[in-house]
């Protein structure tokens, strides 16, 4: 709120948005995805992310270990750039 001058709205909607965080029941198991949040090149959501935050609170962990892939994992990227997406 500091560069809007709203800072006193902003730190309700902070917490009201903890809050419901808060109150997301911890799911019963984990499931393990990954999370392509770019084509061309491909780019995978890592663990120490923002959206690997969010996949956690809904019971998703990401796959993928690092921020974004590595040349480790081309081979695997290759093939998963020739299946057909819905566009």
């Amino acid at each position: 709120g500091a560069l809007t001058d709203r800072r006193e709205a902003a730190a309700q909607l902070s917490g009201q948005i903890r809050e419901a965080f808060r109150r997301i029941p911890a799911p019963a198991r984990a499931y393990r995805v990954l999370y392509f949040i770019w084509r061309r090149p491909w780019m995978i959501a890592g663990r120490e992310t923002f959206i690997a935050d969010i996949l956690r609170r809904g019971g998703l962990v990401s796959c993928f270990d690092g921020r974004y892939p590595s040349k480790i994992i081309a081979y695997f990227l290759q093939k998963i750039a020739r299946i057909k997406f819905m566009e």
